[in-house]
Order: C-alpha cells, then structure tokens, then sequence
C-alpha cells in the first residue's frame, strides 16, 4: 500500500469529533490531549510563503509536534476564534481574526492525527471566505 493513501476515510461525523477535541486541547495548551490524538511519526507542515512566520522545517514526532501545536495555539487564542471545518476534504480548523482568515489547518487523519498542515500564506488565504466556516 502506498504510504500516502489513508487506510481509511474516517466517517464525517468522526472527523468532525476529533477537530473538535483538537481545537480545545490546542487552545488549552494541552500538550498531553494533543499528543494522544497524534501518531507517533506525525509531521507537521508549516506555509507561511515567506511573508509571515512559519516553522522552517518539518516537526516531526508526536511530542514535539503537540508541544507545538498547544504553544502556538494557546498563545494566539486570545484574539484568535477557532472553527472547525473541512479542508481539501479532511478535517481541519480555521482560525478567524477580526473577520477575517488567518490561518487554516488541515488533519491529515490514519488511526490518528498522522499530518497537520497548517496555512498561513497570505497569498493562500486570501481564497478563504469566513463564510466557509460558518
């Protein structure tokens, strides 16, 4: 089998139970929560397009990858409001600012969170409409 072929589709309501419990774990800054929900050989790709910041490299491995994801996400929840959504037809979260898209994340899920994506690319988001997510 073919690494980048999900063994299976999770069902919808499935992956929309776990883009939740991914939201709230993040935005407690729960690394433990995070960590569970992840694959032991996660990796997790960052797109800033060179204009915003973003990891440089790939993070890879669920400890470090939680430990990031709960910083990151915990530390702008302040301003930032959280949606769970579909992205390219896997789960995901969309993070609003004041209106408007400030980032997208995507869960690439076999028997767990095996890939995250997380989009910050001006240039990318600016295809979002906050209406998506709504």
């Amino acid at each position: 089998m073919d690494r980048d072929e999900p063994r299976f589709r999770p069902a919808r309501d499935e992956a929309d139970r776990l883009a939740e419990r991914f939201i709230a774990a993040c935005r407690a800054g729960d690394v433990r929560s995070v960590e569970e929900m992840l694959t032991e050989d996660v990796e997790l790709l960052s797109d800033g397009g060179g204009k915003v910041s973003a990891a440089r490299a790939v993070i890879t491995g669920r400890y470090r990858a939680a430990r990031f994801l709960a910083g990151l996400f915990s530390k702008k929840s302040r301003d930032l409001e959280m949606h769970a959504a579909t992205v390219n037809g896997e789960p995901g979260v969309v993070l609003t600012r004041h209106g408007a898209v400030f980032c997208v994340v995507s869960l690439r899920i076999e028997d767990g969170v095996r890939a995250v994506y997380l989009t910050n690319n001006p240039d990318k988001l600016s295809r979002w409409s906050i209406a998506e997510v709504e």
